[in-house]
């Protein structure tokens, strides 16, 4: 039967599962959920090759306490499970359950099949189709829900319309979570027409669009389709939220005014500006290399309107300054991280950029500052900087470091691109040395 119709959604309402204090539970049933040492030695089985004798000897003194009242000390197990990525052993843990006439429910299998994500997808669907042989009715969109959802995270964008689709032959009415997560499979796999479709589809389904069904599908679009499906979320009584303004903003791309604008925006309506909100504007400044608006957001005060910047803000911010062939203005954000007491240390994002910003205007002995100064602070140096470092150094006609960075990057477990260099020019003064990705002479 199709689930009736709900009432027009309240904006102010919160939603289910938003924010909702964490509901009470008496001994009895904390006694139930409470961690199990059999959960670790599961996990540490999922990290070998499980087997369902391995997994039936672990469950042993479980077992006979399930077989009366499996109810949610199983499903506490098989979220846990779950939680951790290790879909073959929770599946296995049904099998088991199964196998010794404990009573399998939807909410074993669901907390099971969410745990099959990435390249363990077909294993939800095995799961799903498995159900009816453990006597388990799809009565409801709550397995479902989950294998789509195990799909769109990894799997095919067709298998997620596919399962979707398959919902009235299994008498099972979707919702407004399956939907959602068959517009995130769409997604990401860049199929921005599929997410669309669907979100218009739902109200003709009887089924409100929530802030993430608008989110999801704005994050697929391009900037100026984002901002409209934006624009027309009061129209369908949903009200925007943070993560619908962050996908418009995310979607902008090189459209820095248009996220600044949103940034306003968000300001006007009162909708609170997460730090991934910035993070997104000054993305999209760096994009289009406008570093005075990034430096202006970076320095906004933190408050209620302006969270405290994340080191992913910061990292936002010196790429713009970079690309705006600002090193200096980068130097000086990545020396304020630096300094700050209680603000985001910098990572290998953050000088990766700063490097970068030297190696443009050719400042090899910053570059070179820099890289040392990673390995004091324990950030290991990546490829990424160790090659705009090298880059830096041949600029400014440096070779004897540029080729000493190039040694130590194999023994770093580094593995650079191409970069040639001529020895017996150099040793004449006329030109770099050929050295390999491994820093080895090259053959004449």
């Amino acid at each position: 039967m199709l689930a009736p119709r709900a009432g027009a959604r309240d904006p102010k309402k919160k939603h289910p599962g938003q924010n909702a204090a964490p509901a009470r539970l008496s001994c009895a049933a904390r006694a139930l959920v409470a961690p199990c040492p059999e959960l670790g030695e599961l996990l540490a089985l999922g990290r070998a090759e499980p087997t369902a004798e391995a997994v039936s000897q672990v469950l042993s003194p479980l077992l006979s306490r399930w077989t009366t009242r499996p109810g949610p000390s199983a499903t506490a197990l098989l979220s846990s499970l779950a939680r951790s990525w290790q879909g073959t052993v929770a599946a296995l843990v049904l099998d088991v359950m199964h196998g010794q006439r404990v009573e399998v429910n939807g909410y074993h299998c669901s907390a099971a099949i969410s745990g099959c994500r990435g390249q363990e997808w077909p294993l939800a669907l095995r799961l799903l189709s498995s159900m009816p042989e453990m006597t388990v009715t799809l009565d409801s969109a709550i397995c479902l829900n989950a294998a789509i959802g195990a799909t769109s995270k990894g799997g095919p964008w067709q298998v997620a319309l596919n399962l979707l689709q398959l919902a009235p032959e299994i008498r099972v009415a979707p919702d407004v979570v399956s939907k959602n997560a068959a517009m995130g499979a769409c997604s990401n796999g860049g199929q921005w027409q599929q997410s669309l479709a669907l979100l218009g589809g739902m109200q003709t389904e009887q089924l409100d669009p929530d802030s993430f069904s608008f989110a999801i599908a704005i994050g697929s679009c391009q900037w100026r389709l984002a901002t409209h499906l934006l624009g027309e979320m009061p129209r369908s009584r949903v009200m925007p939220d943070s993560f619908s303004y962050n996908a418009a903003i995310s979607a902008t791309g090189c459209s820095w005014l248009f996220a600044l604008e949103l940034i306003e925006d968000m300001h006007l309506r009162s909708v609170e500006a997460q730090a991934n909100s910035y993070r997104a504007a000054l993305s999209a400044c760096a994009n289009a290399a406008t570093w005075r608006h990034a430096l202006a957001l970076l320095s906004a005060k933190p408050s209620v309107r302006a969270p405290r910047p994340s080191v992913l803000c910061c990292s936002a911010a010196i790429s713009a300054c970079a690309r705006g062939s600002q090193w200096q203005q980068a130097i000086a954000v990545l020396q304020d991280m630096l300094q700050a007491v209680d603000g985001p240390p910098p990572d290998a994002a953050s000088h990766n950029a700063a490097i970068a910003a030297c190696e443009q205007d050719g400042r090899w002995q910053l570059a070179s500052q820099l890289l040392s100064g990673m390995r004091k602070l324990r950030t290991p140096p990546d490829t990424i900087g160790c090659s705009a470092a090298i880059s830096a150094c041949e600029k400014g006609e440096q070779w004897r470091f540029a080729i000493s960075y190039l040694h130590e990057m194999p023994q770093a477990g580094l593995l650079p691109g191409t970069i040639t260099f001529n020895a017996e020019a150099v040793a004449a003064g006329a030109g770099p040395p050929a050295v390999d990705a491994h820093g080895q002479r090259r053959a004449e």
